[in-house]
């Protein structure tokens, strides 16, 4: 769908054909349209719609803990050893902000310290 926001013209997709159905491209459209109508770019709605959805670090972390099938012991033992040595330093960000090195630089005290089977973990 091609359309005009401040005097600049750009292209919203809203998929192919056959991975949606006609109905579904004009429910699209009409919502496009609306946020048009408000001054909203749809590209950039859709696009902070998208970044809304993103998991924190911290929230993959207790998911996979909660996973696991730890002893209760132990799933106490893994959650302390994740708040703090992994949590403090990427956080509450978004996974797909958080870079390799940050995790690495995260595990690095406990390789330093000597306590390799923790990492294993």
């Amino acid at each position: 769908m091609e359309y005009a926001l401040n005097g600049k013209r750009k292209t919203l997709n809203l998929a192919s054909y056959p991975d949606i159905t006609l109905r579904r491209a004009r429910e699209l459209r009409y919502e496009a349209r609306k946020l048009l109508a408000e001054k909203i770019d749809p590209v950039v709605a859709r696009q902070a719609e998208r970044r809304a959805k993103v998991t924190s670090y911290e929230t993959v972390a207790y998911e996979w803990l909660g996973k696991q099938s730890f002893t209760d012991r132990y799933t106490r033992t893994t959650k302390t050893r994740i708040e703090r040595s992994l949590l403090p330093r990427p956080g509450s960000r978004p996974i797909t902000e958080i870079k390799v090195d940050e995790i690495r630089d995260a595990f690095t005290p406990i390789e330093n310290a000597g306590n390799l089977e923790t990492l294993r973990t």
